[in-house]
């Protein structure tokens, strides 16, 4: 097949093509409206958490590191560039969408490879016949072939040393040909039913070059991807073509290059360049070797081999040279190629443009599920172990200071009976003592919930930011507390009065006998009154015989001081444990419980985001099987 005939199939085919668009802009309206819903949920809880969880000042740098803080930190910064990937490819995805809808009408054909490998030389012969062609050439072409004059477009430029300018291929209706970086344009003619696309070249020493090729190869419905005869299939093509197969792109693979360049004379004797091909055995076996690398490579990834029929070694420069000689142009393999893309065309060719957006969309797809999923998703469970982990811990200490304000409130209860014993055997003992005790205690229980509350907030604070701990007051009031009451003891002392005087004897006796009834009277401190009332009687009735009297006298006899302080002691000691544990375990479980449940729902975010992905994804393939 010549180059003519090529080009008139590819008229014949414009009026098959119908937009194919509508499925592709669907598909990019749900995935922004379902990530949109992912970032102001996620970011939501991102927000609440970073509020909540406690700042790590004061820690080690090594407790910094292993903290809940840090971990979240990650999370975040792991989420911000998720957000970020995923807005550079919306906004790479809609590119794609505008550049496809200038070239639904049409097969589009993108001319990939390494650096200099060929692909403007080779794009020039498809536009004009000519891999180089002056305004000369164009004119005279253009009075031959009216209906079939290449119209040029340009998308977008890098502007770097030795590149073309942008437009240039517009204004100069041909793509540049040089020894260095030629083309930082993605650029494009237009003929029927054919939209051919030029690229820059893979491994360039400009890395923005390279970025641009691959930023469009997506939208392509065939590549046609150029290795050089040079240097057929080297390692970075191979790789290049793995990742193309693995986008599920349709290609042909072209050796470039196949030919030889000699210097000759002409009839005049005039110095010419001839081109001729290599040898037949020469380009079959570069063949059979590109055929055989890459499918090694494809079968590695589990993706099914090329046919040989994708394979073709070729000349344009060799064709250039013998335009119109059908065994030239079949030797130069173009023919071969030329006959491919028509095949491709006719039988294929509105398969192709109604997949190649939704099998670009599909590629898109699976680059924002491949993204950063996995990493968050593991952050968040570490994030959840750390949560755990500072749960243990904290209970731990809430348990160590529970202990601590117990001791410390008995001490305080100790503090005030000490002081109340000042006022015992007094004259008011226990109008003091009463009067005393009440006011003493409303003091301790206040100092001891100020420091409750204050305590408790130190915990709270190491797992949490801005929660306010309410002030806290103990139950312990003096209702049940007892009134202090001291216990007397009535006592009758009898006096005898004689004249003469008594011995020992009596005094003795009046002791003792004073002593026996003051026990039966008042318990111990009455056998020590009773004895000393007994001995002075005893004295009276030794000194004078005669008369007997008898004097009554009140005595304490006991009180319940140390009965009121022990029962205290206990009730205040219950109490402070009893309040701290109620409000310290309360608050504790409530923080990590809420930090627990909007960890668990920012994971349930992308899980459920990641579900919806894979939904729109088996979606797409389930269409394109359809077609």
């Amino acid at each position: 097949m010549l180059r003519q005939e090529l080009l008139d199939s590819m008229s014949t085919l414009q009026g098959k093509f119908d937009s194919a668009l509508s499925d592709a802009e669907n598909y990019s309206d749900r995935f922004v409206s379902l990530t949109e819903d992912f970032k102001a949920s996620a970011s939501n809880l991102l927000q609440e958490l970073s509020a909540s969880v406690a700042s790590d000042d004061g820690q080690s740098e090594e407790e910094v590191e292993s903290s809940l803080v840090a971990t979240l930190n990650q999370v975040q910064q792991s989420f911000i560039k998720l957000v970020n990937d995923w807005q550079s490819a919306v906004e790479k995805q809609s590119k794609s969408v505008e550049f496809r809808k200038q070239m639904q009408d049409s097969l589009l054909v993108y001319v990939y490879g390494k650096l200099k490998a060929g692909k403007s030389s080779l794009s020039n012969y498809i536009a004009w016949g000519s891999t180089n062609p002056d305004a000369e050439y164009q004119k005279k072409y253009e009075q031959a072939n009216a209906k079939l004059v290449p119209q040029y477009v340009a998308f977008e430029h890098n502007a770097i040393k030795n590149g073309d300018a942008f437009n240039e291929a517009v204004k100069l209706r041909k793509f540049r040909v040089a020894a260095t970086e030629a083309t930082s344009t993605i650029q494009a003619f237009k003929l029927p039913g054919l939209t051919w696309v030029d690229s820059p070249g893979l491994h360039s020493t400009n890395k923005v070059n390279e970025e641009l090729a691959k930023k469009y190869v997506a939208n392509s419905d065939l590549i046609l991807y150029l290795t050089t005869s040079a240097s057929p299939a080297r390692e970075s093509d191979l790789k290049e073509l793995l990742s193309l197969a693995q986008a599920r792109k349709e290609m042909l693979i072209l050796v470039s290059g196949s030919d030889l360049l000699y210097m000759d004379e002409d009839a005049d004797g005039n110095i010419v360049q001839e081109y001729h091909m290599k040898p037949q055995a020469t380009r079959d076996e570069q063949k059979e070797y590109v055929i055989s690398s890459v499918n090694q490579v494809l079968t590695e990834n589990n993706l099914a081999p090329l046919a040989q029929e994708r394979f073709h070694n070729i000349s344009a420069f060799y064709a250039e040279r013998h335009p119109n000689e059908q065994d030239a142009i079949v030797d130069s393999g173009l023919s071969r190629l030329f006959t491919e893309l028509h095949d491709i065309a006719q039988k294929d060719g509105v398969r192709l443009k109604q997949n190649a957006p939704l099998q670009n969309y599909l590629s898109f797809l699976n680059d924002c599920r491949s993204s950063d999923f996995a990493a968050i998703q593991q952050q968040l469970k570490l994030c959840l172990k750390r949560l755990e982990e500072q749960k243990f811990e904290v209970k731990r200490e809430a348990n160590l200071t529970r202990n601590r304000l117990i001791e410390h409130a008995k001490l305080s209860i100790d503090k005030i009976f000490d002081e109340l014993r000042q006022y015992r055997d007094q004259d008011n003992e226990e109008e003091n003592i009463n009067r005393e005790l009440p006011c003493l205690l409303n003091q301790a229980i206040q100092a001891i919930s100020a420091d409750i509350s204050k305590e408790i907030n130190r915990i709270i604070s190491k797992v949490a930011n801005n929660v306010a701990v309410q002030d806290i007051k103990l139950s312990t009031s003096l209702n049940g507390v007892s009134t202090f009451k001291a216990e007397m003891a009535v006592h009758q002392i009898t006096h005898y009065e004689s004249g003469s005087s008594g011995g020992w004897f009596s005094k003795i006796a009046g002791a003792v006998g004073g002593a026996i009834a003051g026990t039966f009277v008042g318990g111990p401190i009455g056998t020590i009154v009773g004895a000393g009332t007994g001995y002075a009687a005893g004295s009276k009735l030794g000194s004078k015989s005669g008369s007997i009297s008898r004097d009554t006298i009140t005595v304490k006899a006991g009180d319940n001081f140390s009965q009121i302080q022990n029962d205290l002691l206990l009730k205040c000691g219950n109490e402070v444990g009893v309040t701290f544990d109620t409000y310290c375990n309360k608050m504790i479980s409530q923080v990590l419980e809420r930090e627990e449940m909007q960890f668990k729902e920012l994971d349930n975010c992308l899980r459920d985001l990641d579900q919806k992905l894979l939904g729109l994804i088996a979606e797409i393939k389930q269409r394109l099987d359809q077609n």
